[in-house]
């Protein structure tokens, strides 16, 4: 009688052998295999950016709400310093200078000045000037609040 071998091929999912099984199933990770996949490495810097931008806009927000809220107050001050010189008459208006103003505490530096000038016989021109300096940038920011006074009135 002839003997039969019994060629079969081991499966591809069960190897016999570590040798066997490191060289059938190349992405199957080892047990006991030292670093990371392509995989890991990618979602992870995927996840550090995402939190970079978040942290970068989050940043950026703070200081723009900063030179916003800084930009409204210096606003509010000249509007209330133009509307005391238009409730005056003509002849009482202010002349040229500085003036204090409470709320000027709270800009960093703040400092406020009136600029009295004819603008013809019968007619004033006041300029409200407010400047202040970001803390951050350290950048001179200013608002400048323009109006007419006349003898008759506005």
């Amino acid at each position: 009688m002839e003997k039969r071998r019994d060629l079969t091929l081991p499966s591809p999912l069960r190897s016999s052998t570590p040798a066997q099984s490191a060289l059938s199933l190349p992405n199957e990770r080892r047990r006991g295999s030292a670093g990371f996949t392509i995989i890991e490495v990618v979602i992870t810097l995927a996840i550090l950016s995402a939190v970079f931008v978040i942290f970068q806009a989050s940043f950026n927000s703070i200081f723009l709400n900063r030179r916003v809220k800084h930009q409204e107050l210096a606003l509010r001050i000249a509007d209330t310093k133009i509307e005391q010189i238009r409730a005056l008459s003509y002849d009482t208006v202010p002349a040229t200078g500085a003036f204090s103003d409470p709320l000027l505490a709270n800009l960093p530096e703040g400092a406020a000045a009136l600029i009295v000038s004819d603008y013809d016989d019968d007619t004033k021109q006041i300029v409200v000037h407010i400047s202040w300096r970001e803390p951050v940038s350290d950048t001179q920011r200013a608002v400048t609040l323009t109006t007419l006074v006349t003898k008759g009135g506005l």
